[in-house]
Formats: C-alpha cells, sequence, structure tokens
C-alpha cells in the first residue's frame, strides 16, 4: 500500500486462487505491513522446495516473485558466489535475487532470457519491477495514490475492492481497427501494462518508470551473405540451447511452416534425446498437418496432431476469454490452447517458432508497403492524384487510392489493421482514424532508424508481436505449460539489426535469411507454396458462426453499452455478411469485445457464459 495501511491477507489470497493455472505446482503468499507478494509456481528449473517463492534473501532482506526463465543463470552464479553469496537451491529465481543485491537496477541488463519480476527492497522500502525486453511475459499493474496492484493477469487485479472496470474509451478505434492495443494501454482505462524493455521503482511518494532496452538497428559492415547467415544460423543456435535448460521434458509446436521448422530442426540438432512435436490443424484449406508430418518425418521425431473444428472453438470461447483477461482478438488463440492442451500431458515445455514473421518481415504487408512507396515515388503529385482519384473511384483502385494519400508511417501502421479505416468514423465520429493511430505513431516516433524495412520491424516488434506474445502466455500457462520463442532472444535481435536489409525482405519475398536456413535443411519443395500463417478456415464465420457472431453483436447489452453508433455497427455486420472488405474479421472482433466485457467489465474477472 502506497498510503502505508497493512495489506490485506484475504485479498492477496484472492489474487493467488484466480491464477492458480499459471502455477499448479506450489503457491506462496508473503505479507508485512503494507506489502504482500503472492506466487503461483510452474516448476521448471529445480523442482524441489528450494525453489519456493516468494524467495527471501537472508542478508538483504530482500524478497522476489519471479515469473519466467532467466537462461543464462548458470553463468552469472559463479560470479555472485565469488562476491560472498551462498546458495540455497538451484534456481533462476535466488540468481535474480542475488544480482539485485550486488547490481543493483542494472542487474537486468546481465539476463538473457523472458521474464517478470518484482524484488521488495528491505533497505529502501520500496518495489523494483521489471518486464523482459521483447515482452514475451505479461507484467499488469494498477495505481492510484494510495496502493499499487500488479499481476500477470489483469483477473487477479479487478477482484481487489475499489478497482475500477472503466473501459477506455479513446482507445476502442484502434481495438476495432488491430484488434488489440498498444504502447502500455489495455482496454481498462485504469489498468496498464508496463511495456517490453522498462523497469519501474515503486515508493509511496513516487511511481518512475523507465526503458533499460531498446531494439537496436546498426547495419554490419562488410561480410559476404553466406557469413552473415551462418552467423545467424550460429546465434540461433546458442538461443535453443538455452532454451532446452529444463528439469522436466521439453518439446515443439510444429505447423510445418518455415520458422516453426527451423526451431524444431535446431532443438534436434543441439538436443541430447528426441523431440516430440505438436501440431492442430483445421478442417479447411488452412490445414498445414500435412506440412507438419513431413517436415517431422525429415527430422525423425513423434508429431501428434488434433484437428479443432468450428463448434468445438464456439465452445471454447467463453471460458478462454476468462484465460485471456483480454477479447479473443486472434481468434487463433483457441487453436493454441488446443495445441497446449494436447502437448501438456507430455511436456511442460513448449518451444515455438513465433517472431519470424516480425524480426525478419516475413509478412505480405511489409512488401505492400515498399511497392507503394515505390508508386508514389513514381507518380509526381501522387497524393493529390490519389485524392482526385479517391473520390470517384471504387473497389480496389479507390483502396490505393487511399493508401497512396497515406505517409510511409501511415502505411504501415494501416497495412496491419484488420478493418479499413473508412468504417471508424461510421463507428466512433470524426477524428477516429486519428485516434485510433495516434499510440502507433508514439511507438513509430521512438524508431532509431529511417531505413523503410527496419522502421517496419521496430513496429511490428512493439506492437502486433507483444499482443501475440500475451496471446501465447495466455494459452499456454491456462493449462500449466511454459512457451518459449528462441528467435525473440535478444541477442538474436540484435543480430538481426545488423543483418543486410537484402537477407531479409524486398518487394517478392521476406525472411530471405531463415528460408536460406531451412532450405538448407528440409530443401526447397517443403516451403515452396504461399504463406497460409495459424490462421482459422473462414468457414468457421460463416453459416452456423455467423449466427452466433450477429447473436452476440446484437445481443441487448452490447447495444446498450453505447459504446459504438448503431448505424456503423449494422454496416460492419452487413459487410460482415456480404464478406466484404475484410468485415468477417472486424465483426468477429465486437463479438469479441462483447464477450470481454461480459467477464471483465459487468463481472470482476468472473468467466461469463
Amino acid at each position: 500500500m502506497r498510503d502505508g495501511r497493512p495489506v490485506d491477507p484475504a485479498a492477496l489470497e484472492r489474487m493467488k486462487q484466480s491464477t492458480r493455472h499459471r502455477g499448479p505446482d506450489d503457491s506462496g503468499v508473503w505479507h508485512k505491513g503494507h506489502v504482500g507478494l503472492v506466487h503461483n509456481r510452474l516448476s521448471i528449473i529445480d523442482l524441489s522446495p528450494a525453489g519456493h517463492q516468494p524467495m527471501i534473501d537472508a542478508r538483504t532482506g530482500n524478497i522476489i516473485v519471479f515469473n519466467g526463465e532467466v537462461y543464462n543463470f548458470q553463468e552469472i552464479r559463479p560470479e555472485l558466489e565469488a562476491r560472498g553469496h551462498v546458495f540455497r537451491s538451484k534456481s533462476d529465481t535466488e540468481v535474480i535475487l542475488y544480482a539485485y543485491a550486488e547490481w543493483g537496477e542494472s542487474c537486468v541488463e546481465r539476463f538473457r532470457g523472458m521474464f517478470a519480476f518484482a524484488i521488495y527492497d528491505a533497505k529502501k522500502d520500496d518495489l523494483f519491477l521489471v518486464r523482459d525486453r521483447m515482452g514475451i511475459k505479461p507484467l499488469y499493474y494498477y495505481c492510484d495514490d494510495k496502493r499499487l496492484i500488479f499481476a500477470s493477469e489483469t483477473k487477479a487485479i479487478v477482484l481487489n475492492e475499489g478497482v475500477p472496470r472503466r473501459i477506455n474509451q479513446t482507445a476502442l478505434p484502434e481495438y476495432v481497427a488491430f484488434r488489440y492495443v498498444c504502447d502500455g494501454q489495455t482496454l481498462l482505462q485504469d489498468i496498464h501494462e508496463l511495456k517490453p524493455g522498462h523497469c519501474m521503482r515503486v515508493s509511496r511518494g513516487n511511481v518512475t518508470t523507465s526503458p533499460y532496452w531498446d531494439i537496436p538497428f546498426n547495419a554490419g559492415q562488410g561480410g559476404s551473405d553466406d557469413e552473415w547467415v551462418e552467423s545467424l544460423k550460429a546465434e540461433l543456435l546458442r538461443s535453443v540451447k538455452y532454451r532446452l535448460i529444463s528439469d522436466v521434458p521439453v518439446g515443439c509446436a510444429l505447423s510445418g511452416g518455415v520458422d516453426s521448422s527451423l526451431v524444431t530442426a535446431l532443438a534436434c540438432e543441439a538436443a541430447a534425446s528426441t523431440m516430440k512435436t505438436f501440431s492442430i490443424g483445421f478442417n479447411g484449406p488452412s490445414d498445414e498437418r500435412a506440412y507438419a508430418k513431413r517436415a517431422s518425418d525429415i527430422l525423425g521425431v513423434e508429431n501428434y496432431t488434433e484437428v479443432l473444428n468450428s463448434d468445438a472453438f464456439y465452445e471454447y470461447v467463453p471460458r478462454l476469454t476468462w484465460h485471456m483477461d483480454e477479447p479473443m482478438n486472434h481468434p487463433n488463440s483457441v487453436a493454441m490452447w488446443q495445441l497446449a492442451k494436447l502437448a501438456r500431458p507430455k511436456v511442460t515445455v513448449l518451444l515455438s517458432g513465433e517472431g519470424g514473421d516480425e524480426v525478419m518481415g516475413g509478412y505480405d504487408r511489409f512488401r505492400s508497403v515498399m511497392r507503394f512507396r515505390h508508386l508514389a515515388s513514381s507518380i509526381p503529385g501522387s497524393r493529390f492524384v490519389a485524392g482526385l482519384v479517391g473520390g470517384f473511384a471504387g473497389g480496389r483502385y479507390r483502396r490505393i487510392a487511399r493508401e497512396l494519400q497515406r505517409d510511409d508511417d501511415g502505411r504501415m501502421i494501416w497495412s496491419s489493421a484488420y478493418l479499413p479505416s473508412h468504417y471508424l468514423e461510421g463507428l466512433f465520429g470524426p477524428g477516429a482514424v486519428r485516434q485510433a493511430e495516434d499510440s502507433r505513431r508514439r511507438v513509430l516516433a521512438k524508431a532509431p532508424t529511417d531505413d523503410l524495412v527496419n522502421r517496419h520491424i521496430y513496429y511490428e516488434l512493439k506492437t502486433y508481436l507483444v499482443s501475440i506474445l500475451m496471446r501465447n502466455d495466455k494459452m499456454t500457462m491456462a493449462v500449466g505449460l511454459e512457451n518459449r520463442v528462441p528467435l525473440l532472444d535478444h541477442k538474436v535481435i540484435e543480430l538481426a539489426g545488423r543483418l543486410p536489409t537484402r537477407l531479409k525482405v524486398d518487394r517478392t519475398q521476406g525472411k530471405k535469411a531463415l528460408f536460406r536456413l531451412v532450405e538448407a535443411r528440409f530443401g526447397r519443395e517443403l516451403f515452396d507454396r504461399p504463406k497460409v500463417g495459424f490462421a482459422l478456415p473462414p468457414a468457421y464465420f460463416q453459416g452456423d458462426g455467423l449466427a452466433r457472431i450477429h447473436e452476440i453483436v446484437g445481443s441487448k447489452s452490447f447495444r446498450e453499452r453505447g459504446w459504438m453508433d448503431p448505424k456503423g455497427v449494422e454496416t460492419v455486420m452487413r459487410s460482415h455478411a456480404d464478406g466484404s472488405d475484410n468485415a468477417p474479421e472486424a465483426a468477429w472482433s465486437l463479438a469479441a469485445l462483447e464477450l470481454w466485457a461480459r467477464s471483465f467489465v459487468d463481472r470482476a474477472g468472473e468467466i461469463a457464459a
């Protein structure tokens, strides 16, 4: 409590129970006066009781709660032992605790991993909180003049008495357009995310946040393409080796695509035992199980598969919305959860290929932005001409005209939208387009490069990727499974920042260096196909699915919220029925928003039917 009042033990117990799924192996509560800490443990390193949290440093009185992994803890530990620290466990938690005692806030610069942790500094009587560089592990907080409450999931915060559950009205246009909000915001006005690569210091009278790392771009000098690709492979292999450190079984998520196949191949190269792989398929053209089977056969590993059908999807959504803490913005989150549920009886840690598209420019939108810049530069007065054409053209030509009227940053931003910008003013009124992109322009304003490709990579890593990582964490931790992402090791990111652009993306292909690595291992044929991604088939949102979505958006509770203009909603839903302008994705976003509101606005983090 910032006002000095004692912590309520019952509130701590409620917070612990609400996130018990994240740590089914052990739990603990510590409180003294105005400070209380709670932890649920998923045992990965040192399964003994010595790894119990909250963990106390007997010498300093400092106390830690920690979620995640510091993979290089075995390299840091000897230096701490040489400085007189005596270890009682073999855990990375104890390494963090003693590293803080030795080096203070700068200790985080030594850590290689995914983490969110809080340390109560007994001497200073304040709290130090940190989130990892890429935002792999979540950390939410609520702060007013009386108290600060933080947790890995917002449900543990909103169940506290007096925490407001007000919708963040200014963020709604951004959510509807992009399916998530960025730059530390959430859809609850009073709850925030500690941004990736940031730390926070909390004392009774002061709360300060500051970055300790940012994504660097510094083009490397010299070296052939072959040398750069070999350097990337070596760094990726080191990253995978770190992520195989575990006292419990480790497996791989395998879709048969470039990123997951590369991670699985490197894991097979580095592991002392045969890897198990897991795949989810769909009843439709986006089913890639055949490719996953071919990849697993080439590697000689076991492959376990299941199918997510549309009936199961709609059955699982209400409960998984509760686990997500946010609207089920990415419908394939349900598939991620089913993958985790499939893997959990056999492994406790799952390596996945998240990040390759963002780090190396794999999405079609990277190439689209490059093509539009080229087109704009080749037409004299392109913005003026586009304004004239956009006034009377329709269909594809109108969309092209809209893009030509934007600057490069605007094209980056709207290339990743799920609802075209012209719908927003009908939903939210004048100024909604600018409102939707404001926080994203703030992100781009901090980009340390003017290079078009690298600037776009920076934007994707700071926005879309953070939402994907949140999805991965919530859906895997819902079943007590830890997801590790080797392509997002910060040393890999730093090397990718130096990689020549020609090895990332051009106007015809993305992820060029990663393609070279997988083709060397699997051959070209396996990946010589259009990119599909981990996407649910459109049929899941048609027929019975369409009727379910329209029922949710047409419900009395949705109408009475008054968050959007009814005529604008009608336009989106009519477009959904017509299948135009990507509206099925937007219609799903509205339905997902309503299901989330029933659990987190109408109720204090309770599962709603």
